[in-house]
């Protein structure tokens, strides 16, 4: 192997932070996402606390996405869905909360704050303990913004000793009741897609959370009527 070829590898060598800053371009490049995730939110003190969370997330540029999740564990049995047509937003519940039907503008930045939480929180700690409905109709943030309120650091390269490649990180969450977690990311080497998300959460909290992504489709179609928004009642 001569010397330029040798450069030329250690050139293509990323380091765990420029990897992870690719898995972020592969999720914002795509124009279609299917994705389906099952995840566990557990205490290491209180294996009664346990919560269940399973879902599909589907994502269409411009603006179109919804969000279906069963809830189960900890008294917060239930469904939710969001979904956005691209001009309105709607979240509908089947729980025991009683909340009735919300139905607002879809924000301009809606794809920014799923990108966001893909690439960096997963979606089933978004969607349990981040203010209600947040995760779809919080503060209308640019991507930039939202990067510099929920910060990604302390970037390092693990591996799962079968070959599958992962990113150990720190979150630093600017406002809300998170502060700090630590995060592993694993990922399909060759298409950059995330696989698996381990959310260590910090002490106040005293909890752990486990997501797998079982299908992560991109740009494979989506037909619009899956974004179709309920009918008001």
């Amino acid at each position: 192997m001569g010397p330029i070829v040798i450069v030329s590898l250690l050139l293509q060598v990323r380091t765990p932070q420029e990897t992870f800053a690719k898995i972020e371009e592969t999720i914002q490049a795509a124009n279609r996402l299917t994705v389906t995730f099952s995840g566990n939110v557990a205490s290491p003190v209180d294996p009664n606390s346990s919560i269940k969370i399973n879902g599909t997330l589907l994502v269409k540029n411009p603006g179109k996405a919804r969000l279906d999740v069963t809830i189960e564990g900890a008294g917060k049995n239930g469904q939710k869905t969001y979904c956005s047509d691209g001009v309105q937003l709607s979240l509908t519940r089947n729980d025991a909360s009683g909340a009735r039907p919300l139905t607002k503008a879809t924000p301009t930045h809606l794809r920014n704050r799923l990108d966001v939480v893909l690439a960096r929180v997963g979606i089933p700690l978004s969607v349990l303990f981040a203010e209600e409905a947040q995760l779809f109709t919080g503060p209308d943030h640019s991507v930039t913004e939202l990067r510099e309120a929920i910060i990604a650091s302390e970037f390092k390269a693990i591996d799962d000793g079968k070959g599958n490649p992962g990113i150990s990180y720190k979150l630093q969450v600017v406002r809300g009741k998170w502060k700090s977690l630590s995060c592993i990311l694993w990922y399909d080497e060759r298409t950059l897609r995330p696989l698996k998300r381990i959310v260590r959460l910090s002490d106040e909290l005293k909890a752990d959370c486990e997501e797998t992504y079982n299908t992560w489709d991109v740009d494979t179609e989506i037909p619009d009527t899956r974004f179709t928004l309920p009918p008001e009642k």
